[in-house]
């Protein structure tokens, strides 16, 4: 296969290795299969999709196609979950770059329920994955969907009917934003500047209520302007990263929300330790098994938050990217071995992919 140093594509998925352990990656631009070449550190490499493409074909590596990939997570079994509100699909990705349709797709917008592709999607844009291997969806800004391994999917709940959204200042009353499934099932997810819960039992309760009656932020809680990812570790301890004002903030089981690390003043990006670090627009956020937190910037950059809030960086933009970056970025997760996968998308729906140099 040829590497390129700036290639064209639409809604792929992207892999480098991490700093710790070079793993084999990589993509074919011309649709054959064979292995992909070791990854160099620091580099992006194609992982899957046809490079110049846009579609839903599934396939090898190089024959898939996407179309407007909004964000990605990683399940137990290792598979690169794809929620795709191009395709109205989520999608899967196995360890070989092999791309299936999980559930959803031929680029309809409808709403169904049932097995496979003959359940229908609004709009998939966050996914995120529980310990059992079940996918749990944010469609369309209102409802939460649940997508088992064999491809069954259910509605678990109309999340817009489930608060009072008739006062003109409740503007934001949709869920559109990021989800987490802690090791019960729950599900937490973000709107209308509430932490919300729905418990494996269906039942919805507001964790974190950070409005005031005046539509101002209370004294005990910080105002989350617009979170852009959320995780739970094992403890059941939620992280939030809030693009809009540059911070992690961290809430405890019983709901008392603190900043871990960052300031809501805009800033370069500076390391250091909780409210002496500085992050520039915070675009997603994944954790590893020891509770470490790693967020892309939306310069490209990646950072480190300890659970003691101490940020360190990964990778400087420039490290990765050319100082010609015009594109942003939608999705990013992490896999057991310390590989990260992210998606860009730039006018057209076009994004460079730096190959192995």
């Amino acid at each position: 296969m040829k590497w390129m140093n700036l290639a064209r594509f639409t809604g792929h998925a992207v892999t480098f290795a991490s700093l710790v352990a070079l793993q084999a990656c990589g993509g074919s631009g011309g649709g054959d299969n064979v292995s992909p070449p070791p990854a160099v550190a620091g580099k992006i490499a194609l992982f899957a999709g046809d490079v110049g493409g846009v579609g839903n074909l599934d396939g090898a590596r190089g024959n898939a196609t996407f179309y407007g990939i909004q964000s990605l997570t990683v399940d137990p079994a290792g598979n690169l979950m794809v929620a795709e509100v191009g395709n109205h699909a989520v999608r899967k990705i196995s360890s070989d770059g092999t791309v299936s349709t999980a559930a959803g797709g031929d680029m309809v917008a409808a709403f169904a329920d049932g097995q496979g592709v003959a359940a229908k999607f609004l709009n998939p844009q966050f996914i995120a994955a529980d310990t059992k291997g079940n996918w749990y969806v944010s469609d369309n800004g209102e409802y939460i969907r649940k997508v088992t391994p064999q491809g069954a999917v259910t509605t678990l709940a109309n999340v817009s009917t489930n608060w009072n959204c008739q006062s003109s200042s409740m503007v934001f009353c949709h869920v559109g934003k990021p989800l987490a499934v802690d090791v019960a099932g729950t599900v937490y997810f973000t709107a209308n500047n509430q932490l919300r819960k729905l418990g494996a039992n269906g039942q919805m309760e507001t964790l974190v209520n950070a409005i005031s009656s005046r539509g101002l932020p209370t004294p005990a809680f910080s105002f989350v302007y617009l979170a852009s990812g959320l995780v739970v570790d094992a403890q059941g301890t939620i992280y939030i990263a809030d693009r809009n004002q540059p911070v992690i903030r961290k809430v405890s089981p019983a709901g008392e929300m603190t900043i871990l690390a960052g300031s809501e003043e805009s800033s370069q990006a500076v390391d250091g330790q909780g409210s002496a670090a500085r992050f520039v627009e915070l675009q997603a956020i994944t954790m590893d098994a020891v509770g470490n937190l790693y967020v892309l910037e939306g310069n490209g950059a990646i950072r480190k938050v300890t659970p003691a809030g101490l940020v360190s960086t990964v990778r400087q933009p420039t490290q990765t990217w050319s100082s010609g970056w015009s594109y942003s970025f939608t999705g990013f997760a992490r896999d057991a071995a310390g590989n990260f996968y992210l998606s860009a998308l730039g006018a057209g729906g076009n994004a460079p992919v730096f190959g192995n140099t």
